[in-house]
């Protein structure tokens, strides 16, 4: 006899079937299985053939039966494998412990039993199994509208008339109805939630807030509500907390709508080290993820908790408490601020700077005029108070960095170099302290070029590269020096463009009267560059290959790598690669959103897919992007919602539209207000 595959996974395979009624599972568990023949079938633990390998393709068992397919048909085969369903369908929905099986065929669902008899509701579009252990589904008709089934008695549960649906658990779903959202049972198609809701929100796993009449409240993802719609806001901030608001006053509360926090507060900040700073009156202190008020409401300021501390201000003063406003530091500090890092502090004293360590403990003396705290803990920059000139410090080591160096101005480091000043010119030095390029240049800037650091420097409005080991790539002589995410160099010289390696040789015989880079226009791509050459555009790759011939009156970046090109007079569209999508036929090209380009034709506005292809024809007046897969069009003067297939979301009957900062729009007309949110949820505000 065959030895087991694996112990371990047959004590996990056991496991799993153990949780499966007896009746609705194999005898053996199964597993697909590729035969020398090519062909799939299921093998038990032994490896021995259950289910010979006869079919092109196989999926997992749910209970007794699999999917299967044969020759890019699909069936269902029980655990002896025979097909219950016969292999002829295009598709078959997921499969349950139901007894009947969606399937697809001639491009409809229907119904199938394990006797093949069929059930057809109606010219169906769509589906989606509640869930294993659910005997409803979703159904999508031909018309946008949605319905849930119930497999068992072939009728509806909920009549075909929501336009949108989310399944929240096996026993809830949310539907929109009328442009308000509702739950309904999906065990009998009643409402748990009358369709009143004007928003919804999913902040956890189980919670789901809702909006109605201007208040929020709380349900579960089973659709019971916990607490009613009374609060005027709620947000997630961790573990099963909650922030809420009410008649201008905030606090904490649970999942279920119960009072941690007492909603008495102006401010509650989000928590760090398990404390939120909170505000009342104009005072603040901290609370801890039960409520529990431990550093008093009797500051001026306070910072957020590291290290269980935190920075707080009082009589004009700042100064170090722990969680239980216990104070750590014994001095006042007119000024006190974290390091990068957060592991010491600078302050200020005396009319001087100085460093603090965690304890709160002074390092040094109150003697720098400036400390710059954003600076990493081994270089921050101070200033010597007597001569003014800028050293660097080691907070670590509680010493300068350098030995006897000091400058007129310098720099943060950065890839390990920084731009230093003396006698009112400008260097650069190493992390050690060394030299790389002796202070004589008028501007001296660091560039990162494909993993490489160099050095740009300007004299007599000249530029020029150096390596990083100091050595001159290209001399000061040219009007213009960028990167290009290569071991290429985009450069201007004399007024010409051209293209150089890292290495300071001509890469690019071809001079242009324009290359775009990433000075002159940063939004753009590195490559491929638009060139120009005799007042006509072209496109040039990375390998330096003319993709597209300079013989456009004007090229356009688009976004997602295409461009629009004109020529005489007309918009075409192009790849990246230099391939011709759309031939120049149009009138305006807009920039890409979701993959839809904005498009005008004949006077009329449609959009084009990034492909080139025209996907809704132009018919529109004017049109605005399309956002969470929605857009803003205007026909016959007035505005109206479409989706990416070009139908209606609401009809075009509304007389001015506004776009809001944060993805939101807007479509007003006299009798009403409809807000689309920044997910692309409908709803009316008034």
């Amino acid at each position: 006899m065959k030895k087991p595959i694996c112990l371990l996974f047959l004590l996990k395979v056991s496991f799993i079937s153990f949780g499966q009624a007896t009746s609705q599972s194999c005898h053996d568990d199964l597993f697909a299985k590729q035969a020398q023949n090519k062909f799939w079938g299921y093998v038990d633990l032994f490896e021995e053939w259950r289910v010979e390998p006869v079919f092109t393709k196989v999926y997992p068992f749910t209970g007794n039966k699999a999917v299967v397919e044969k020759y890019g048909r699909y069936g269902v085969a029980n655990c002896e494998g025979r097909l219950i369903i016969p292999a002829e369908y295009e598709e078959i929905g997921p499969l349950t412990f139901s007894q009947s099986f969606w399937a697809k065929k001639t491009g409809k669902w229907a119904l199938v039993n394990e006797k093949g008899e069929l059930n057809v509701p109606g010219a169906i579009a769509e589906i989606k199994e509640v869930g294993f252990n659910s005997e409803a589904t979703w159904l999508k008709l031909q018309d946008e509208t949605y319905g849930l089934y119930d497999k068992r008695t072939l009728r509806y549960l909920a009549a075909p008339r929501y336009t949108m649906f989310q399944i929240i658990s096996e026993k809830a779903s949310i539907v929109q109805y009328k442009e308000k959202f509702g739950v309904i049972s999906n065990l009998d198609g009643s409402y748990l939630f009358e369709p009143v809701i004007t928003s919804l929100k999913k902040l956890s796993p189980n919670v789901i807030v809702f909006q109605e009449k201007g208040k929020w409240g709380i349900m579960n993802k089973e659709g019971i509500v916990k607490k009613i719609a009374e609060l005027d806001s709620i947000g997630f901030i961790l573990n099963n907390l909650y922030y809420a608001s009410k008649n201008g006053k905030c606090g904490l509360i649970d999942a279920n709508g119960r009072e941690v926090l007492v909603m008495d507060y102006d401010e509650i900040q989000p928590f760090h080290e398990h404390m939120a700073r909170i505000k009342r009156n104009g005072a603040y202190g901290y609370t801890t993820l039960g409520g529990r008020v431990t550093v008093p409401v009797m500051y001026e300021w306070g910072d957020v908790f590291q290290h269980d501390q935190t920075i707080v201000k009082a009589n004009e003063s700042y100064f170090l408490v722990d969680k239980q406003n216990k104070r750590i530091t014994q001095q006042n500090y007119k000024w006190l601020i974290k390091t990068s890092s957060r592991d010491y502090y600078a302050a200020h004293r005396n009319g001087r700077y100085l460093f603090l360590d965690l304890m709160g403990k002074e390092m040094t003396a109150p003697k720098f005029k400036t400390i710059i705290a954003t600076d990493t803990n081994k270089f921050v920059r101070v200033q010597n108070d007597s001569t003014k000139l800028w050293q660097y410090y080691d907070v670590t080591k509680n010493d300068f960095s350098f030995t006897n160096l000091s400058f007129e101005e310098a720099n943060a480091f950065k890839w390990g170099y920084a731009v230093t000043k003396t006698n009112e010119k400008w260097g650069i030095i190493d992390e050690k302290g060394n030299e790389i390029i002796a202070p004589k240049y008028d501007k001296v800037q660091l560039l990162s070029n494909n993993s490489q650091v160099f050095f740009l420097v300007n004299e007599k409005e000249k530029y020029g590269l150096l390596n990083a080991s100091g050595n001159i790539v290209l001399s000061p002589e040219y009007e213009l020096i960028t990167t290009s995410n290569s071991n290429l160099l985009k450069v201007k010289k004399a007024g010409k463009y051209s293209i150089v390696n890292t290495k300071g040789e001509e890469a690019l015989k071809t001079k242009y009267d324009y290359i775009s880079n990433s000075e002159e226009q940063p939004n753009l791509p590195s490559w491929p560059a638009i060139v120009r050459k005799k007042n006509k555009l072209g496109l040039l790759d990375q390998y330096l290959n003319e993709i597209v011939e300079p013989s456009f009156e004007s090229i356009e970046y688009l976004g997602d790598n295409l461009y629009a090109s004109t020529l005489k007079g007309k918009k075409g569209i192009l790849a990246a690669n230099g391939k011709i999508l759309a031939s120049n036929y149009l009138e305006e090209v807009l920039p890409e959103s979701e993959k839809y380009l904005p498009c005008k034709q004949n006077g009329k506005w449609g959009y084009l897919f990034i492909n080139g292809k025209m996907m809704i024809q132009p018919q529109y007046e004017e049109v605005g992007n399309f956002y969470k897969n929605l857009a803003l069009v205007k026909m016959e003067g007035k505005w109206g919602v479409i989706n990416k297939q070009g139908r209606w979301i609401l009809k075009n009957e509304f007389d001015s539209v506004g776009y809001l900062p944060n993805g939101k729009r807007k479509l007003f007309s006299p009798n009403r207000t409809i807000e689309i949110s920044e997910k692309g949820i409908v709803k009316q505000l008034d």
